[in-house]
Parts: structure tokens; C-alpha cells; sequence
């Protein structure tokens, strides 16, 4: 009887961890939505008011504390960030892609191209970490409760 307690407490516990990381995922994608919102808004500031070269951009993003500081000191000039997005935690694949149309663009154009491009994905990022709030808000409590109570009627069953 105690072997029995014992494995169902097991399944509860690892069907609860599956939600807890579940709900942890959303919170890392509004994390990484609004540093990366952040990192993006001192690279216009940079380009528009100082004319800061692009390599020295991502110097001084690199110094930032957490995953963007992280992602910035992995990005080079010129290159595209494909590589370098796999780092950044819970992030879709709209948002990936919409990094990768930044990416494509900056340090090739006139700097009023870089501006713009700059400017669309603010507000493509703006949009995305409203949506991502929105779902953590939402989904969040939802995939622990159902996690937890998956694991109680699996283990019921088993018994």
C-alpha cells in the first residue's frame, strides 16, 4: 500500500513539474520580449541621435546584464541572428522571425533604413509581448491546475 502512495505521489509531482515549466516558458517569453524591446529602443537611440557604428552597439548591449546582454555579446555586425536566437528562451517562431527581418537589415542601409526597420519591429515586438502577457495572464494558473489534477486522476486510475 505505501508502494502504491509513493508512485502516485511520483505522478502528481512530475505532472505538476510539466505545468510548472509549462507556465514558466510563458513568463520567459515576455522576459525575453521586453529586454529585447528594450536593447532594441538604445539601438535607435544610438543610430538616430550618435551615429554609433553597429559593432560598438552590440558592445555595449553585450554589457547588459541577463539573456540580452548574453545574445548581444554572441551577435557580430552584418550577420544574421539565426544562430543566436536559439538562446533566447520561450521565444515563437513570429517572434524569431520578426528578429531575423531586423537582423537582414541593419548595418546594409542608410541609417533612416535602419530607423525604419528599427521602428516596425518595435511595434511588431509591442504587439507580441501584449499577446504574450495576455497569454500568461490567461494560461499560466490554467496549465499548473490542469497539470496537477492530470496527475491526481492518473494516479486514481492506477490505483
Amino acid at each position: 500500500m505505501i508502494i502504491k502512495i509513493i508512485c502516485s505521489l511520483v505522478i502528481i509531482l512530475s505532472c505538476s513539474f510539466i505545468g510548472i515549466k509549462l507556465s514558466n516558458g510563458l513568463f520567459l517569453r515576455v522576459r525575453t520580449l521586453s529586454g529585447m524591446l528594450a536593447a532594441i529602443n538604445k539601438m535607435e537611440s544610438c543610430i538616430s541621435t550618435v551615429r554609433m557604428p553597429l559593432n560598438e552597439i552590440y558592445k555595449e548591449l553585450s554589457l547588459e546584464k541577463g539573456i540580452v546582454g548574453e545574445f548581444f555579446s554572441k551577435v557580430k555586425a552584418g550577420e544574421n541572428w539565426k544562430k543566436q536566437l536559439d538562446i533566447l528562451p520561450g521565444i515563437t517562431s513570429t517572434d524569431k522571425k520578426i528578429f531575423l527581418d531586423l537582423s537582414e537589415s541593419l548595418g546594409d542601409y542608410e541609417s533612416e533604413r535602419q530607423l525604419g526597420q528599427l521602428n516596425l519591429t518595435q511595434n511588431l515586438l509591442i504587439s507580441s509581448l501584449k499577446q504574450a502577457k495576455t497569454d500568461m495572464a490567461e494560461n499560466s494558473k490554467v496549465y499548473r491546475a490542469m497539470s496537477f489534477f492530470t496527475g491526481i486522476v492518473i494516479a486514481i486510475l492506477l490505483i
